[in-house]
């Protein structure tokens, strides 16, 4: 589902695919509501319905039911009130390396794709520069869900 698309996280988005080369998209997600806050990209074939699944399909992966079930034992195994755990995701197909990144302080997502060509630790150390840059531009910058209430 796509929220209405931040102008300051847009721009974000097509200066990481633009500026370099081996990057093919970039998008940042609203965890708790799964939507799509922003999303660049310059491949012809990536529909909107495309991106919103792959969007979605991110979201599950930090805040799917099977993740928050292995939070809920996690935090009763160390007698603490729940908590998220999970801060990153790498993933890799045949011909891409897939990073997704907590935005700190928010409950938004960066999703960076690149060729498989591209060192992976480059473009890794690229995402978590630019968290910084994005967190103010996220929907409750100051606030990240950090308890289940």
């Amino acid at each position: 589902m796509r929220a209405e698309v931040n102008s300051r996280l847009q721009d974000i988005c097509r200066q990481l695919v633009q500026n370099h080369q081996a990057h093919i998209a970039a998008g940042v997600i609203n965890l708790d509501t799964a939507t799509m806050l922003a999303a660049f990209h310059e491949v012809a074939y990536f529909t909107e319905a495309y991106v919103e699944t792959v969007m979605e399909a991110s979201a599950n992966m930090f805040r799917g039911p099977v993740i928050e079930e292995i939070d809920e034992l996690v935090s009763a195994q160390q007698n603490r009130a729940f908590s998220r755990h999970m801060q990153e995701v790498y993933f890799r197909t045949p011909h891409t390396h897939h990073f997704l990144c907590l935005i700190p302080e928010t409950p938004a997502a960066l999703i960076l794709v690149s060729s498989i060509q591209a060192p992976r630790d480059t473009a890794w150390q690229l995402a978590h520069a630019i968290l910084a840059e994005l967190r103010p531009h996220c929907p409750c910058a100051s606030v990240a869900e950090e308890t289940k209430l």
